[in-house]
């Protein structure tokens, strides 16, 4: 294989002139006959047995040049993603300009590659990340928390459902009197003032008792994510089934005892102790959104093929409606986002620009990982392997075969370099005024 020309035609791109000689080609070709041979049959020939001459003669010269094209293009790729002047990302373009035995092959070839970022001023920075302390009102919200967990959940007998309240209602939902895609559920749990219907939606089911049947009006909003629902009235048929009520217990020394303490007092100091560990583990995780975000802002001028931002977005959605299938095997991504009043679009969109900087981060950490000089043992590599395995609860085999080893290294240097990065910068802490992200 020779490198005949490079051309950069765009940022991350560069068009490859190659060619195999008459040798190459020939050896190339009588392979794929090797290959090829096996499968044709010739008449007055067992099949498979027929030579390649007698195929060339009947089918032409140029019988296997097809094949052996593929078969060069796929070994060129190899070839190229082995050198360091190719970090191919994806291949746009492949042209066999000409092809025949007196000369051999000649492709030309547009390489998709990875960006080499300039990520001048990694080190030393100074960022700014929200912090956390455990104060009265964050230790009475936990304390709040740990009291609804043992809250009883009882059926109401004898009044009306009230805000706070859990519903099993039944639902049929008519547009101009035409029932609508989506609008019917049998059984359907919904907690009243949770938000989680139209606006008015749970409103109108206050003050109704079990085994009524109503009817609830609501207008659809203008931004609606189905449009042929926005800023329509509908109606719903609802049939209330059941009403229950949490019942919360005293706020006592006995809800102590119940975790394990004899007073609430001293629940109340583990709270608080527990509280200040893990906003100490924030920190980590703060500091380091902190960091991503100013990289990222440092770099954002620099190019990146868009096929990187596409994958790593197809990645996400994907790896959503896993999470999905896995909380619930009948929950779609196309159901869970009907409930969350958000189009598809609007949700790629999310994870689009999550997907951006997620792209962008990791060029960051790889090429500080170079400058870097950064290593790996094969012991910390071995405990990566161990720790995805006990992760995804599988076999360490299982995981070897699934997970290339590079993919295990680049994700360690990454994970080094950014060690780096933080250890180097200067982080100021700003106590957050809300709870956002506490208890992620």
């Amino acid at each position: 294989m020779e490198i005949l020309s490079q051309t950069v035609t765009a940022a991350n791109t560069k068009e490859l002139e190659i060619t195999y000689n008459a040798e190459e080609f020939e050896a190339a070709v009588a392979e794929t006959a090797k290959k090829k041979s096996g499968k044709i049959q010739i008449p007055g020939f067992r099949k498979g047995k027929a030579p390649r001459k007698m195929i060339e003669k009947l089918y032409g010269e140029s019988f296997f040049f097809e094949d052996t094209a593929e078969e060069l293009y796929h070994k060129t790729i190899i070839e190229l993603s082995k050198t360091s002047d190719f970090d191919i990302v994806s291949v746009e373009n492949v042209n066999v300009e000409s092809i025949n035995k007196e000369s051999g092959i000649k492709y030309k070839i547009t390489l998709i590659l990875r960006p080499d970022f300039d990520v001048a001023g990694y080190l030393g920075l100074e960022v700014e990340a929200p912090g956390y302390s455990a104060t009265d009102e964050r230790v009475e919200a936990e304390l709040q928390r740990s009291r609804g967990q043992l809250a009883r959940i009882t059926t109401v007998e004898g009044r009306p459902a009230g805000d706070g309240d859990q519903v099993d209602i039944d639902f049929e939902g008519f547009v101009d009197d035409v029932a609508f895609q989506g609008g019917q559920a049998d059984n359907h749990v919904l907690t009243l003032g949770s938000g989680q219907f139209i606006p008015g939606f749970e409103a109108q089911i206050v003050g109704h008792t079990v085994g009524e049947e109503f009817d609830v009006t609501v207008t659809f909003p203008e931004e609606y994510h189905a449009e042929e629902l926005a800023g329509k009235e509908a109606v719903f048929k609802v049939k209330l089934n059941e009403i229950k009520e949490r019942v919360l217990p005293p706020l006592d020394d006995e809800l102590a005892k119940d975790k394990g303490f004899d007073t609430l007092d001293e629940y109340r100091d583990d709270i608080r102790a527990d509280l200040a560990k893990k906003f100490e583990d924030r920190k980590k995780v703060s500091s380091e959104n902190a960091i991503a975000e100013a990289l990222i802002a440092k770099t954002a001028d620099q190019s990146v093929p868009e096929v990187m931002f596409e994958d790593r977005t197809n990645d996400l959605i994907s790896e959503y409606e896993y999470n999905l299938q896995s909380y619930d095997s009948h929950l779609t991504l196309d159901t869970y986002l009907l409930y969350q009043n958000q189009s598809k679009e609007e949700f790629t969109a999310a994870m689009r620009s999550r997907a951006e900087k997620q792209v962008r981060f990791r060029l960051i950490l790889d090429k500080v990982s170079r400058l870097e000089n950064i290593e790996l043992t094969d012991d910390e590599i071995n405990k990566s392997y161990e720790e995805i395995a006990k992760t995804h609860k599988t076999s360490l085999d299982k995981v070897r075969r699934a997970v290339p080893q590079s993919q295990v290294e680049g994700d360690l240097k990454a994970e080094k370099a950014l060690e780096i990065i933080r250890n180097s910068a200067k982080i100021t802490y700003v106590e957050a005024t809300d709870d956002k992200g506490e208890n992620d």
